[in-house]
């Protein structure tokens, strides 16, 4: 959990260093980080047991944006019954979309600092 956390504060560490303002869901600051942080071989799916979701919000209490702060959030889903459905298949590159059967999501941990 902690090397997925790592990676989160990183990116926005670095995206609340560059851009200085309050970024909101959909405005033209806010991106998906592309590959989104998968980072693994093609592979067929054919079990997931449970799906986690690290989240860091960084920010600073001064315009110069030298002091970051960060609140975290764990998140995972409730354990998967059943198994993953191919629903896209793209070529090049090779990128297989999977949809999961999943019923519920609990926040597992939250930080501050």
């Amino acid at each position: 959990m902690g090397t997925m956390m790592e990676y989160a504060c990183g990116l926005a560490d670095g995206n609340a260093k560059s851009e200085g303002a309050v970024l909101f869901p959909n405005s033209p600051y806010t991106t998906l980080e592309w590959p989104a942080g998968i980072m693994v071989p093609f592979i067929q799916i054919t079990e997931v047991h449970r799906v986690w979701i690290a989240i860091c919000i960084a920010y600073s209490e001064t315009t110069s944006g030298q002091e970051l702060h960060h609140t975290k959030l764990w998140m995972a889903s409730w354990p998967i019954n059943g198994q993953p459905t191919e629903i896209r298949h793209t070529t090049q590159p090779t990128v297989v979309y999977y949809s999961l059967p999943i019923t519920r999501w609990g926040v597992v941990r939250t930080e501050t600092d």
